[in-house]
């Protein structure tokens, strides 16, 4: 399960606090959060998988809120601020111009798949690949990386969903002319992973929900996250805000900038 992935049904649709690397034919607990604030009753009897994940926005936030309880080992370290988490849902349903009866998420998706279709219809999957770097209007947003490139392909579409919505939102707001090149792009990416390997300190690192570790690192623009299992990497993920971005500037507000330990992002 990828941090920021919808499961549908129950009394409400929640969205994963975390990635998740759990054993087959096991039970776990995991930490999600509600975001279908109007629904409280029963639409099935259990969770289903979704074809969605939540936007940037909301993940960097439930990161942040992880992180800011680095020195907490308990079951609460991976909750997340519940009304952080319902005042995102409402932000993009006001700036995507939809309404829904009970302020599901997943709303937004169901309004919006033709456009984001539409913008996302030529892109093709990289069947040797196994992650993605991407960047709207000139500017990196973010990276997703995977330990298998079967994985990678069952989030290929859901990542080009959230990266729509947020591709869409950019544009209503931005009209200037950009270019990037191929070999910017490779020297952006080098220098956003290289800020998270060529230091030391300030990594949280703590037990995986269910099953590995994970190590998050906050900077004044980046969330870097990283979820491994026996030494070996399950899925890492670099957001990147930009100057203009509300979380951005709040997190420059408190002063903090923290440096990386090194070896854990590849390159």
């Amino acid at each position: 399960i990828m941090d920021g992935d919808i499961l549908k049904g129950a009394k409400q649709n929640r969205v994963s606090n975390t990635s998740i690397y759990m054993a087959p034919n096991k039970k776990y607990l995991i930490p999600v959060s509600c975001v279908e604030q109007g629904r409280w009753r029963y639409d099935s009897d259990i969770f289903s998988p979704s074809d969605e994940i939540v936007n940037k926005q909301m993940r960097f936030s439930k990161n942040q809120d992880i992180y800011k309880k680095r020195e907490d080992f308990k079951r609460s370290k991976h909750s997340a601020n519940q009304s952080r988490v319902w005042e995102n849902v409402s932000s993009y349903m006001d700036a995507c111009d939809i309404l829904s009866a009970t302020d599901s998420y997943s709303d937004i998706h169901i309004r919006k798949r033709k456009d984001f279709n539409k913008m996302i219809d030529k892109l093709e999957l990289n069947e040797g690949a196994n992650g993605l770097a991407y960047f709207i209007h000139g500017k990196l947003c973010g990276i997703e990386i995977f330990n298998r490139n079967d994985v990678y392909k069952d989030y290929f579409q859901k990542i080009l969903q959230a990266i729509a919505m947020e591709a869409d939102l950019k544009t209503k707001n931005k009209k200037k002319d950009w270019s990037l090149i191929h070999e910017d792009a490779d020297s952006i990416i080098a220098i956003t992973i290289s800020d998270f390997n060529n230091n030391s300190a300030a990594i949280d690192t703590c037990n995986g929900a269910c099953l590995g570790k994970e190590y998050r690192l906050q900077t004044g623009n980046e969330m870097y996250y990283n979820l491994s299992y026996n030494e070996k990497t399950v899925h890492q993920s670099v957001i990147v805000f930009e100057k203009n971005d509300t979380l951005k500037r709040n997190l420059r507000k408190e002063g903090k900038r923290f440096n990386p330990e090194p070896g854990l992002f590849d390159n």
